[in-house]
C-alpha cells in the first residue's frame, strides 16, 4: 500500500513551526515496499499521524491518499474491513482488555480472519518472550509485557501496512531487537511494510528509512 500525504497539517499543530518536518506541510509518499521510522520529539504529532492513517482522526488540512484513494472519502463501513485485512496497528495506549488473558486478547483479533493457528500464536509469543504469560490476565503484566502482547495481537491478522506507535518504549534493547526481528519477518511474509514512530531511530536504522516529523 502506497500512502501519500500532501500538505497535511493537524489542526492542533498549526501554531508550531514545522519547517524541519519531512511530513507535515510537505508532499511525502510512504511506499509500500519500504519500512519507515518516524522520528519525532514529544508533542510533535506521532500519535496524531498514525491516528490519521488509521482513519480515527480527521482534524487536519491537506490530503491523504492510500493507493490513490482519498481517505476522507472512505466510509466507516469501508474502514472496518480495511482495518481487518489491510492496516494493523499497535496503539501507544495498547487498547488491551485488562480483564482477559494474553491469549484471549490475541485470539479476539485472530478470530476475525483466522490468520494464525494456535501453534503460530504460541510461536510468536515464544519469540516475544511472553509464552509463559499467555494464560495470565493482562492486568498483571508490566507495561513492557503488555506492549509485546499488543505486538503479537497486531501480527495475528492480514495486513499490507503495520502501524506501530512507540511500541518499544518500555522494552529493553534485547527484547526490542527480538520483537523487531519478528515484525520484519511477518511483514516480509505478508509482503507488507511497517511505519513505526519513535523518539530515537538509532536501533532501527538498518531496517527502515528514517523520516523526521
Amino acid at each position: 500500500m502506497n500512502i501519500c500525504l500532501s500538505n497535511v497539517l493537524p489542526d492542533p499543530l498549526r501554531e508550531i513551526a514545522v519547517q524541519e518536518s519531512s511530513i507535515w506541510g510537505k508532499t511525502c509518499t510512504l511506499h509500500g515496499d519500504h519500512n519507515y521510522i518516524i522520528r519525532a520529539a514529544s508533542g510533535t504529532g506521532k500519535t496524531t499521524l498514525l491516528s490519521i492513517l488509521y482513519g480515527v482522526r480527521h482534524d487536519y488540512s491537506g490530503k491523504v491518499t492510500m493507493d490513490d484513494h482519498d481517505i476522507r472519502t472512505i466510509t466507516p463501513q469501508e474502514w472496518a474491513p480495511l482495518r481487518q485485512t489491510q492496516i494493523s496497528c499497535v496503539f501507544q495506549g495498547l487498547r488491551l482488555f485488562d480483564s482477559l488473558t494474553v491469549r484471549e486478547n490475541i485470539i479476539i483479533k485472530n478470530r476475525l480472519t483466522d490468520t494464525c493457528s494456535q501453534e503460530e500464536i504460541e510461536q510468536y509469543a515464544h519469540q516475544l518472550h511472553i509464552a509463559s504469560l499467555l494464560d495470565a490476565p493482562v492486568r498483571t503484566l508490566s507495561f513492557g509485557q503488555k506492549q509485546r502482547c499488543a505486538i503479537c495481537r497486531a501480527l495475528c491478522q492480514p495486513f499490507s501496512t503495520l502501524l506501530l506507535d512507540e511500541p518499544f518504549s518500555h522494552i529493553d534493547q534485547a527484547n526490542t531487537n527480538t520483537a523487531l526481528d519478528l515484525i520484519i519477518h511477518v511483514c516480509e511474509k505478508n509482503g507488507a511494510n511497517f511505519i513505526l514512530t519513535s523518539l530515537d531511530e538509532s536501533s532501527y536504522t538498518d531496517s527502515a528509512k528514517v523520516l523526521t516529523l
